[in-house]
């Protein structure tokens, strides 16, 4: 499991980080059907880096003032380090900001796509439990 922690910062406004990682089992359940998923692969880690960068930039703009495309990319630029504390190295990571929206959309189709899924599974099970796995 990974922890991170903002314990205060130095004077160049650095957050001490407290990281873990390792304690929570590779393989840790079914997901769907029959498919092993881990809690540390790095698909994961840049998915839940991705989550955080984007609703930082979305929620800066919508609290404090919209932010320009440009100013959009320098902020993506700049949290290459904090993407490093979840072990998203430059081997994952998007190398633009376009790349990194265009990963971001695309992951949101999917997560879209399996949302309906689930729910047109669960309504025909609910419907006709004995045709339905």
């Amino acid at each position: 499991m990974r922890s991170v922690t903002f314990a205060g910062t130095d004077g160049h406004g650095v957050g001490r980080i407290a990281a873990r990682a390792g304690s929570l089992r590779q393989d840790v359940g079914e997901w769907r059907r029959g498919t092993r998923y881990s809690a540390t692969g790095p698909d994961l880690f840049l998915w839940i880096y991705a989550t955080i960068i984007e609703t930082t930039l979305n929620s800066y703009s919508a609290f404090v003032r919209p932010l320009e495309q440009s100013e959009r990319a320098e902020l993506y630029r700049e949290s290459e380090r904090f993407g490093q504390l979840y072990d998203v190295g430059e081997d994952i990571r998007p190398v633009s900001y376009q790349a990194f929206q265009d990963y971001y959309y695309a992951m949101l189709a999917r997560v879209r796509f399996w949302g309906h899924y689930h729910v047109a599974v669960t309504r025909c099970r609910a419907a006709v439990p004995d045709l339905v796995p």
